[in-house]
Parts: C-alpha cells; sequence; structure tokens
C-alpha cells in the first residue's frame, strides 16, 4: 500500500488526533521567503481551520507549553497560547516520567530532547500524527505515530475528503 494510502486509511474511521510542535507553530511567523516556508504556512493555517471547525482533535503537552512560554517575541507567544485553546487533550506535567522515558528512546535515534520529548507526548496522547517542519523529524520513523509534514498532512486530509 502506498503512503499516501495508508495515512489516508488512517484517517477514516474516528476523529483523528495530530500534534504539532513548536516548529509547525512558528511557521507562519517566519520570513516567507522561499515557496516551502510559504506553503508550510499555508498548510499549517489549514489545519488550525481543522482544528477550529472540530474535524480533528487537537492535541498538546507540558512540552509545547515550556518552549512557548520562553518564545521571547510577546505576540508569537500570545497567538500560539491563544490558539491552544482549541486543543481537547492536554498532556500534563502528571506524565513527564513517561515523556521522559519515551523520549530516551527516541533520542537514541539522534533526536535531541525537546524534540523527542513533544513525539513522545503525541504518542502518550495516541495521536495519529505529529505534524513538524524540523527535516530531521520528518526523517524519524516509528510504528506509533506518523511524522509528518504539514503540505502532506492537508494532501492526505483532502484526497480522504474529495
Amino acid at each position: 500500500m502506498s503512503e499516501e494510502r495508508t495515512l489516508v486509511s488512517s484517517m477514516e474511521s474516528v476523529k483523528i488526533k495530530v500534534y504539532l510542535d513548536n516548529c509547525c507553530y512558528n511557521r507562519p511567523f517566519d520570513t516567507q521567503n522561499s515557496n516551502t516556508v510559504i506553503f508550510e504556512s499555508s498548510a499549517k493555517m489549514s489545519i488550525q481551520q481543522l482544528v477550529v471547525n472540530q474535524k480533528i482533535t487537537l492535541v498538546y503537552s507540558v512540552v509545547l507549553l515550556e518552549e512557548t512560554y520562553s518564545n521571547p517575541f510577546k505576540y508569537k507567544k500570545e497567538q500560539i497560547l491563544g490558539f491552544l485553546s482549541n486543543a481537547e487533550v492536554y498532556v500534563g506535567e502528571d506524565k513527564r516520567s513517561q515523556i521522559n522515558i519515551y523520549a530516551a528512546e527516541i533520542m537514541k535515534s539522534g533526536i535531541k530532547y525537546m524534540d523527542a520529548a513533544h513525539i513522545s507526548a503525541a504518542i502518550i496522547a495516541q495521536c495519529d500524527f505529529f505534524v513538524t517542519t524540523d527535516k530531521k523529524l520528518l526523517n524519524y520513523k516509528s510504528d506509533k505515530i506518523t511524522v509528518i509534514n504539514p503540505i502532506d498532512f492537508i494532501r492526505a486530509w483532502e484526497s480522504k475528503n474529495a
């Protein structure tokens, strides 16, 4: 089965759960100086619209909050935190030890702690998709979660709902 068909079939049964990492949330704030950044920004905003329209379930975590609170740009921080009010699932501090256990395993593949902690939180929440614009993370493969770029996520979503 092709990768796109696999993605589409995983979107069919129940409302899917997605976790967007910090890179993804910040993509629309990046300098829009390349087609890739422009397309990823647009796709990320489309994902946000799916969340607002309750077509998909948004998951976030204590890890994402820590990174967001450390953002030195007040406007970006406020926008991201404001959007998180649309999330239906939160992986909190009470899951920290479980996050760290999974993260240690993920880090063996060369992924840094914070990125591994995001993936761990998404796995703990039983997310279907981990959405990122980080090229290194996009190479991470797991049987527990699909790591995907926002553009590819929207392509698969639109294919399913065409």
